[in-house]
Order: structure tokens, then C-alpha cells, then sequence
């Protein structure tokens, strides 16, 4: 079976908290799914797993062609997994209009995409659940005038392309139910420079034990000197991960026991997870999920001597959200590797180009993904294998986090 080219994008409600995916297929699902003659069971098999592991239990929205509506394909995925999103440039004629209806009727909920006030008389909008409105697209009287409209209607409107977190708010004040874009990943900057004690005690946590040479003293200092840090070290040192038998009450035995590397993943972890409180959890999760990629593919692009330093360019790709600090401020104050430095400041060179292929695969860019493959010398075919995994790990992370406040890579 061919490897199929998937990414997602998430889909948030009002309280930032994910609702769902937005499940993207290389060129749509045309490249794969888009032909008559298709055995059924392949298309279950193909899209299903994709679906099943990218949505992670939540909605998966995915976008079909006319073909595959006509021919009612979507029913091939169990109703209460996905939504059936319907493309902005179809042709609604009386085909298009049965293939709604029928899947109306069999409980699935469809999505009509690019909606704008001109569409409010199209006969597939009482038949719509949630319309997805571009608001950087959009004035803000248009925008609350078409959501006023679909409200009257019981249909839910999506703005999308929410890239900022002033847009976010103008987009919640205009009534908006469900948000898409990259506001989340987005710093907002403070008047001030100085952090909070608790986030200077993180940040000096994480300078330590990125030094070259790790002292386990100095790193137990700082440890101690903060009795949360200490609570989640000897929770997770005495977790049942690890299976010691006797109970582990020293910050010093802690670290001993968990060696230089996984001292710094575990302090590198838990610095990232208390930076990104009170952001949404999905942040978190896409920097888990850029580090996991970053360290599955370093042998595969020669570059296995780097495994932990593309670890952290990953995990760190975020911290500029996560702390509303501009990346060169955060950076010249943390004493990081001098290539992880170069790739999160965007500087050219092989930690940037390791960057730049997991941010178009994440994205969905796969006009650039080609480029992006190719200055590393890899091939796109190995690329849907290492995110797959990455997402599973990144989930199964967040989960031990959660249990324990820190997580154990696997």
C-alpha cells in the first residue's frame, strides 16, 4: 500500500481547547482516493488509520472532492470520527445537493468551507453545520453579519486563518464558536522583559543542564531551590516507569540515577510543560511532536552524532509562545548550542534545514516539501513513517505528563 501524506491542523473552541483536526491529504484526497474504480475496503482501510491516529479520538474534518460525494465515499468512515467538509469551489448543482442530503440523513456533519455573505442563499447552507469564514479575509461588520445569520439558523460558523491573538478576541466578540490559524503559536509580548520567579527558575533549570559539561550539584541546587521542581523530580524518579524498589528521597540520588542525557531531556521536558501553562495544550503537543521528528530523522539525514541537540531545536521551536518573549531575547539568555540557536533564529544551515522540513510536512506544505527533502538528501517517501510516530509518542508523552507531572521519553 502506498504511504499516504497526512498532517493536521487543529480546530479550537472558545476556550482554546481542541475540538478537533483538520485532517490534510497530499493534493486533497485526489492523489489517493479520487477515482471511480477504487475498492471500498482500501479507501476504509487507507483513510481510517490515518483518521483514527491523526485525530487522536477528537472530530476529523476532511475535505472532499465532488467525485467522492456523488458517490458518497465519505460513508465509508464511521460518522461520529469525522466531518465532512465541502469544498469552496464545487459546483452545487442537483447531484451535489442529493449527496448532502443523503449524508445529512445518515447523521454526518458537513462543513462548507470559504463561506462569505454572497453564499447565504445556496442551497446547501441548511443542510450545513458548521461554514468556515476566512476572517483575515473578512471586515469585522461582515463577519459578525454572516455569523448573526448562520446563528439564526442553528449552523455554527469557524473563522479560520486566526493568526493572531487580537484576531482570536475580535473573532470570540463576533460570536464565532470554533477558530482555526496560528494565533496559538504566536507570542504576545509584554511591555515588560522581566519573568515571573517561578518561569526564572525554569529558565535558569534549563540554561544548567544545556551547558557542555553537566554538574549535578549545580542542577541539584536549583532543583531544591524551588519545591515544585523537587516534587516532580522524586514523583517521577520514584514513578513506576522505573521500577526501583526502594523509595528515592534525594534531589542528588534523583539525577545519579537518571544519568547526564536523561537528566536533560527530563529537565528540558519538565521546564517546556510549566513554561506552557496556562497556553493551550496544543502548543505543547506540536513541540513534543517537532522534537520526536526531529530525533527520529536525524540518522536518516547523517546526522545521528545530533540526535539530542535536534531533540531540543524541536522542543524549543515554541518557547517564544510559551514565554510571550521574543526568540533572540530568550536565546541570548539561555546558553544553548550554537547550531539549536542558529535554526530557532532562522539562520541558514543543516539544524534550520532539519527545522524547515518538519514545519512544511506540519503545515501541509507540500509544494515545498520536495525542496525541503532534498537539501537534506532524504527521501519524501521516509517523511509520513517518523510524523506518525511522533504523534503517538508526543500524545502518550503528554498523558505521562499529565500522571506525573513529567514525562519519560520512550
Amino acid at each position: 500500500m502506498k504511504e499516504v501524506f497526512s498532517t493536521r491542523q487543529p480546530i479550537f473552541d472558545r476556550g482554546k481547547d481542541v475540538y478537533g483536526y483538520e485532517l490534510l491529504f497530499r493534493s486533497g484526497f485526489e492523489e489517493y482516493y479520487n477515482c471511480l474504480d477504487i475498492d471500498r475496503d482500501s479507501l476504509e482501510m487507507m483513510a481510517f488509520v490515518n483518521f483514527g491516529e491523526l485525530a487522536d479520538g477528537k472530530k476529523g474534518l476532511a475535505t472532499f472532492t465532488r467525485n467522492l460525494l456523488i458517490h458518497d465515499l465519505p460513508t465509508a468512515l464511521p460518522r461520529d470520527m469525522m466531518l465532512v467538509g465541502v469544498p469552496s469551489d464545487i459546483v452545487v448543482d442537483e447531484e451535489v445537493v442529493g449527496a448532502c442530503k443523503r449524508l445529512r440523513q445518515a447523521e454526518y456533519e458537513l462543513v462548507l468551507d470559504n463561506f462569505s455573505a454572497d453564499d447565504l442563499d445556496s442551497p446547501i447552507v441548511p443542510l450545513a453545520n458548521i461554514v468556515r469564514v476566512d476572517f483575515s479575509a473578512t471586515s469585522d461588520q461582515s463577519a459578525k453579519d454572516i455569523q448573526k445569520e448562520l446563528q439564526a439558523h442553528d449552523i455554527k460558523a469557524l473563522a479560520k486563518k486566526v493568526d493572531t491573538t487580537e484576531q482570536f478576541d475580535r473573532a470570540v466578540e463576533a460570536g464565532y464558536g470554533y477558530f482555526q490559524g496560528n494565533f496559538f503559536i504566536k507570542p504576545v509580548i509584554k511591555d515588560s522583559s522581566e519573568l515571573a520567579g517561578n518561569k526564572l527558575s525554569y529558565a535558569r533549570l534549563l540554561a544548567e543542564v544545556n551547558r557542555p559539561e553537566l554538574s549535578v550539584q549545580d542542577i541539584a541546587d536549583i532543583i531544591r531551590s524551588d519545591p515544585l521542581m523537587t516534587y516532580h523530580l522524586l514523583k517521577f524518579i520514584n514513578s513506576a516507569w522505573f521500577g526501583i524498589r526502594c523509595v528515592v528521597n534525594s534531589v542528588q540520588h534523583a539525577l545519579v540515577l537518571l544519568g547526564p542525557r536523561e537528566t536533560r531531556r527530563w529537565a528540558s521536558l519538565l521546564v517546556i510543560r510549566n513554561l506552557g501553562q496556562g497556553k493551550p495544550q496544543e502548543l505543547l503537543l506540536r513541540s513534543l511532536t517537532r522534537a520526536k521528528v526531529a530525533e527520529i530523522i536525524a540518522p536518516l539525514v547523517n546526522m545521528r552524532q545530533h540526535t539530542p541537540e535536534l531533540f531540543l531545536t524541536g522542543l524549543f521551536s515554541s518557547i517564544d509562545a510559551m514565554m510571550d518573549r521574543p526568540m533572540d531575547a530568550l536565546l541570548t539568555d539561555l546558553p544553548v548550542d550554537e547550531k539549536i540557536k542558529q535554526a530557532l533564529l532562522r539562520e541558514p544551515g543543516q539544524f534550520r534545514n532539519v527545522l524547515d522540513l518538519i514545519l512544511c510536512y506540519e503545515e501541509g506544505n507540500w509544494d515545498f516539501l520536495a525542496e525541503a527533502a532534498g537539501h537534506l538528501g532524504l527521501q519524501e517517501q521516509a517523511l509520513p513513517s517518523p510524523f506518525q510516530q511522533a504523534i503517538k509518542w508526543a500524545n502518550k508523552t503528554l498523558g505521562l505528563m499529565d500522571e506525573t507531572e513529567v514525562a519519560q521519553p520512550a
